[in-house]
């Protein structure tokens, strides 16, 4: 997951979300596998830039169907969005020329099942890059009809600086902001997601104590017409699993 300072070259965010089709709880096949991929990846071309795995620690909702999240940065995704546009995320990563790397994959695959894929555009990002966060907060938001840009601007004009006010008083370690570009169709129940990183359970659990009054009437711009920019859909925490590529 990207936790570096925003870049001016594009970044995409590949999440894929898994169901385990076991009742353990074992990640060790899921790792294996991802690291399978990985390695096929890095045979084809240097756009891979990060991947870690992800597990859902707790969704107020109730909404999960899935068990972790596999997040991977790329510098360039064009090249695999028609294969996404077909829907055969099996064909992602190809050209397997290992037979017994091939073999671990199909294995694996036994016991779990990627049940849906989304593709992101980063829009923002901000945070350090010294430690690894071992806890996410993903919220997925809705912007409301024809209000796209206008939510979008308020995120990186007015939101941005307070993440990273956040970040420099130790309430978070990181935050990302991005744009939905697969599913693209207008009906999906969210079009962006908002990412914000914890160093620790403790740094989370801090958040309660956020003087947000203060940030009200220092940043009127994030909070002014919010509601009628966008609505919160769905919010879930992670814990970290894995690390396992930083794309060097």
């Amino acid at each position: 997951m990207a936790i570096s300072v925003s870049a001016q070259n594009s970044r995409y965010l590949l999440l894929e979300y898994i169901k385990l089709k076991t009742n353990s709880n074992n990640a060790y096949p899921l790792i294996e596998n991802t690291c399978g991929k990985i390695q096929i990846q890095k045979q084809i071309d240097s756009t891979l830039l990060g991947c870690s795995i992800w597990k859902v620690v707790s969704s107020p909702d109730n909404h999960t169907s899935y068990h972790y999240i596999v997040a991977t940065i790329f510098s360039d995704f064009s090249a695999y969005l028609e294969q996404y546009e077909s829907r055969n995320t099996q064909k992602i990563f190809v050209q397997m020329a290992d037979d017994s790397l091939k073999t671990v994959l199909e294995r694996n695959a036994d016991s779990f099942e990627v049940i849906h894929v989304q593709v992101y555009e980063v829009l923002a990002e901000t945070g350090s890059a010294t430690y690894l966060p071992k806890y996410m907060l993903c919220t997925d938001v809705k912007a409301a009809p024809g209000k796209r840009m206008a939510y979008e601007s308020q995120e990186m004009q007015h939101w941005l600086p307070i993440h990273k006010d956040l970040i420099r008083k130790g309430f978070e370690s990181a935050f990302n902001f991005s744009r939905l570009i697969y599913p693209s169709d207008i009906n999906f129940p969210y079009d962006y997601s908002v990412f914000c990183f914890f160093e620790d359970e403790s740094m989370y659990s801090k958040r309660r104590k956020i003087d947000w009054d203060d940030y009200i009437q220092k940043k009127q711009g994030a909070f002014v017409n919010a509601g009628a920019l966008r609505t919160e859909v769905h919010s879930e925490l992670l814990s970290l699993v894995a690390f396992l590529d930083d794309g060097r």
